[in-house]
């Protein structure tokens, strides 16, 4: 008898189930926004703003990248300066020395040609000449009051992988 009951329950409400009439998808009226993409204007057509979108999000980078635009890096510690120097540079020479680390003390006509005298951050002094290297560029010319460097930039964003640099000699009154 509990058989034949609980059969029979099962048949009406599978019978119940199936005759239920399917629930219509809900259609709602595209945001405003949407209605813009449908008229992408004038010479772009849907499908290549889809291939822009596309692209888009397929070369996008995760990363993070600040653009200095000739300002200092707001991330970096202005209370600590690390310099990186060469590993395998003899101590002693000024190709261990960065631009950045140099004073200009003097420059003196040595033979015809202008020598400049350089202060390391250390109280090295050293003799430098046009076309002697330091380790992030190139002395290009020595002038009677300034020494002209080429310095290498690793900088991604720009253009030159140098850029031209001077110092110059302090004299007392602007001390």
């Amino acid at each position: 008898m509990r058989t034949v009951l609980l059969t029979a329950l099962g048949l009406a409400l599978a019978a119940a189930l199936s005759a239920q009439a399917p629930v219509p998808e809900a259609e709602t009226a595209p945001p405003a926004g949407v209605a813009a993409m449908e008229d992408p204007g004038p010479g772009l057509s849907s499908d290549n703003l889809e291939e822009m979108v596309k692209d888009e999000l397929q070369g996008a980078d995760t990363s993070y990248r600040y653009d200095p635009r000739g300002r200092r890096d707001p991330f970096r510690s202005l209370l600590q300066y690390i310099t990186k120097g060469p590993d395998n540079c003899p101590q002693g020479t000024a190709g261990c020395l960065l631009w950045d680390e140099i004073t200009l003390k003097g420059i003196w006509k040595v033979k015809g040609e202008f020598v400049s005298q350089i202060l390391a951050k250390n109280g090295d002094v050293y003799w430098v000449r046009e076309g002697e290297n330091l380790y992030d560029g190139q002395v290009t010319r020595i002038g009677i009051d300034c020494i002209y460097f080429k310095q290498k930039v690793n900088d991604p964003t720009k253009i030159n992988p140098f850029r031209d640099v001077e110092k110059c000699v302090k004299s007392d009154e602007t001390k």
